[in-house]
């Protein structure tokens, strides 16, 4: 497995990857090397083997990143295999991808976490659900809270919609997360948390109207600490037990090879909907409780090492 060490969203899901599934081979990608690079080195992976990335379609600096991973049934990464020799190798592969990056990694097996925008990824592309870590120590606050994300195009989670929204109800928008993020008006920025199972204590609404993506970690990890999730009437979001908002549908272009569906919210529907959504969590427990039993590590880390099996031609 490649996994990544850094304080964000690939390092936290790699890690919970890491952490349920147990690799025989781990190669951890440093990033450290980059300007603007995260703390490396957040997550620990004992007797792993350490490489650098030091830019598109570079090799592994350390030979042994390469060789070992040679030797394994399947080999698997999320997002991209980073040394590019890796897709030209005729051992089995299995590459987690997000629709909105995808550019095409050779001919690996594909899994998508959700089902957005299935039909636009490769023949054969498995949905294979990313499970939710109930084992964190999280806790709930009150308020209204949102995670905007590092470095996203098109302001992806609707952080600005999210701060007009709080202004209008009269409240503070608390936003934070791992890494510090600019000041959005009607919002309170608390800055950066240790772990991101700490950032839930700051509120007991999520409000995530996003405009487009597949898989959201926050979304999951919101619903596991048992904050409300509120989030934009648009696929995937129906597949979380969430209060979805209706919008404006159009497209944008990011790296992917094809247009992507985003939602901008309808501002006064969402306002309507904050404003009732302690009735409406309240209806919504028990939806709610069985979806993350349903998702857990523990109900599907069998499924990911069945899928692992097939794709290693077990």
């Amino acid at each position: 497995m490649l996994v990544r060490s850094d304080q964000g969203g690939l390092g936290n899901q790699t890690h919970e990857i890491w952490r349920h599934l147990k690799p025989a081979v781990t190669v951890n990608v440093n990033f450290s090397r980059l300007p603007d690079a995260m703390r490396q080195n957040y997550w620990q992976y004992p007797d792993s083997i350490e490489t650098t990335w030091k830019g598109v379609g570079f090799n592994f600096d350390n030979p042994r990143a390469f060789s070992e991973l040679l030797t394994c049934d399947v080999i698997f990464s999320v997002e991209t295999f980073y040394d590019l020799r890796l897709a030209r190798q005729r051992v089995p592969m299995v590459l987690y991808i997000n629709a909105e990056l995808f550019r095409g990694y050779g001919s690996p097996t594909y899994w998508a976490p959700t089902e957005w925008l299935l039909d636009q990824l490769p023949n054969g592309t498995r949905v294979v659900p990313f499970p939710v870590a109930t084992d964190r120590p999280y806790k709930k606050g009150r308020g209204l809270m949102h995670v905007a994300g590092r470095n996203t195009s098109y302001d992806r989670n609707g952080t600005r919609a999210a701060g007009l929204a709080a202004r209008r109800l009269g409240q503070r928008l608390q936003m934070t997360h791992q890494v510090d993020m600019p000041t959005v008006q009607g919002a309170t920025q608390l800055g950066a948390v240790e772990h991101y199972w700490d950032a839930y204590q700051h509120g007991h609404v999520l409000v995530m109207p996003r405009r487009y993506g597949g898989m959201s970690l926050p979304v999951q990890e919101a619903l596991a600490a048992g904050l409300t999730v509120v989030m934009t009437e648009i696929s995937p979001n129906d597949r979380w037990p969430v209060r979805l908002v209706p919008g404006d549908y159009s497209t944008v272009r990011t790296v992917a090879q094809f247009p992507i569906p985003v939602c901008d919210v309808d501002h006064d529907a969402l306002v309507d909907a904050l404003r009732g959504i302690d009735d409406w969590a309240y209806d919504n427990q028990q939806r709610q409780a069985d979806w993350i039993e349903a998702n857990s590590w523990d109900t599907l880390a069998p499924v990911w090492r069945s899928a692992l099996e097939e794709a290693a031609g077990r």
